[in-house]
């Protein structure tokens, strides 16, 4: 596996661990060797027999941990998404669908372009096909002594712009402890360096009408201490996916069900908002088990949204009104002008 330390080409440079550029270079981002391509050439295939060339670094494949993934954000620009849910709502499920849908051909107006995780996406993936010897579908479940997980798309859109996708996964039981225990939020790496949080919330037990009424409250216990220790504030948008809408749409009482889960959407975006949190609320069928006829619902959208590029902010001058200085009023000038 590639160290993370080594971001820059140049081998004498220890930047790294000084944080000083050993060409004199302020900020070090301006160094054309730190954070340099590290595609291969002809003349590192490898040392020539006898020679004491170092070795060349190899990228596993495997998920990438936190300090992986803060070495490769220097170097790329990256959309990052959270995702976050307590034990068996569906994260590594979602996962091993995102992988499977590209694995098939071009979705949601993407192509795949490459992946610093694709083993760590295929082991994911393997125990959800039938394939595999199982009696059913099913996937491998975060553990819960596993750190945070990262899983990388590089994917191509129509204007064949390259867009790089990091999605964390972390077992659910690490989140069900910081529902109580709110000192450990502040040790969820992922949600610090991610720009977009996706909360899943677990539709199969939102339709049991055994688990409902424990589980809607534990789900807004979970989202409210996420937001009142400052875990969602720097988020540019935060949004709950109700996952297993198959299960919602099997139920003899489907109709219901959806609405039920209507008015609990609807009642969530209007509690977060008198908290100063806007919420989305969006539907998935990752995997369809009770009801196959409901299929992939959902998935194109989610995609769409984890890749859409942020508005940037205007940066052109305001007039100002009444302004003293002579400049300032032809700005204000202009402004009327063009309006």
């Amino acid at each position: 596996m590639s160290s993370p330390a080594e971001v820059c080409r140049n081998p004498g440079c220890d930047v790294a661990t000084s944080g000083t550029c050993k060409l004199g270079n302020d900020p070090i981002e301006s160094c054309p060797q730190y954070g340099a391509d590290t595609t291969l050439e002809d003349s590192d295939l490898g040392p020539l027999p006898g020679s004491k060339s170092r070795p060349i670094p190899i990228v596993s494949s495997e998920a990438m941990h936190v300090d992986e993934i803060v070495a490769f954000m220097r170097q790329r620009k990256v959309m990052s998404v959270a995702l976050i849910s307590e034990q068996k709502a569906g994260k590594t499920t979602l996962l091993a669908s995102i992988y499977e849908r590209y694995c098939k051909g071009p979705f949601a107006g993407m192509s795949f372009a490459g992946s610093r995780t694709l083993v760590g996406f295929a082991r994911r993936h393997h125990k959800a096909l039938l394939s595999s010897g199982g009696s059913e579908s099913e996937v491998t479940r975060t553990s819960r002594d596993d750190p945070a997980a990262f899983f990388h798309l590089c994917l191509k859109n129509r204007q064949q712009d390259l867009l790089n996708l990091v999605i964390s996964d972390r077992s659910g039981e690490t989140y069900g402890d910081a529902r109580t225990d709110t000192d450990l939020i502040s040790r969820l790496t992922e949600l610090s360096i991610a720009t977009r949080a996706c909360v899943l919330l677990d539709g199969a037990k939102l339709a049991s009408k055994e688990s409902r009424p424990a589980y809607a409250r534990q789900f807004k216990q979970m989202m409210h201490a996420l937001n009142d220790n400052g875990a969602l504030r720097h988020m540019t948008h935060v949004e709950v996916l109700a996952t297993k809408f198959d299960v919602t749409h099997s139920r003899d009482d489907a109709v219901a069900q959806t609405e039920f889960l209507g008015a609990y959407e609807a009642q969530l975006v209007r509690e977060f908002a008198e908290r100063g949190l806007a919420i989305s609320c969006y539907r998935i069928c990752a995997l369809p088990k009770k009801d196959v006829s409901v299929g992939f619902k959902g998935l194109e959208e989610l995609l769409e949204r984890w890749t859409t590029r942020p508005v940037l902010p205007s940066v052109e001058p305001s007039g100002i009104a009444a302004a003293e200085r002579q400049l300032d009023r032809y700005l204000d000038r202009v402004e009327k002008a063009a309006t």
